[in-house]
């Protein structure tokens, strides 16, 4: 059996979650502004208001998942993997195909297309996987 992996491409997956966690933060931090139409709706003097906090939850969980993302880079674990018997992806969603119930595959520049015996048709996020083509060359469908 043949064990092939996949890396993330972990210098953009450190930029991505410094530059999240930085923006999360100075939303955080910073003084409401006292200038503009728009200066009081996302924070008061009291503090943030409802919408600021949406805003809020957003931007940290956006920071959340890049920082997993990066952690998941740095650590040199796999993006994708395949052992023989299945295809693993550990790019949102997490899934585990068996190569059996694959019929073909299609691999572009931003995803790949797993064909499946029952029709349906999977597709992976490869955007932040290094040497996608690579990893797909080596997936012997039979």
């Amino acid at each position: 059996m043949e064990f092939v992996e996949a890396k993330y491409q972990t210098g953009k997956l450190v930029a991505l979650a410094l530059v999240s966690v930085i923006v999360t933060a100075a939303f955080f931090i910073l003084p409401p502004s006292e200038v503009g139409r728009m200066a009081r709706v996302l924070r008061t003097d009291d503090g943030l208001t409802t919408l600021g906090y949406a805003i809020l939850a957003i931007l940290s969980g956006f920071s959340f998942f890049s920082l997993f993302f990066a952690i998941r880079g740095l650590l040199g674990l796999p993006a994708l993997s395949f052992d023989g018997q299945c295809i693993r992806t550990y790019v949102l969603p997490f899934r585990r195909v068996p190569i059996s119930e694959v019929e073909s595959i299609d691999v572009f520049s931003e995803e790949a297309k797993l064909r499946m015996s029952s029709g349906k048709s999977l597709a992976i996020n490869v955007r932040i996987v290094k040497d996608h083509r690579l990893f797909f060359d080596h997936v012997s469908l039979h």
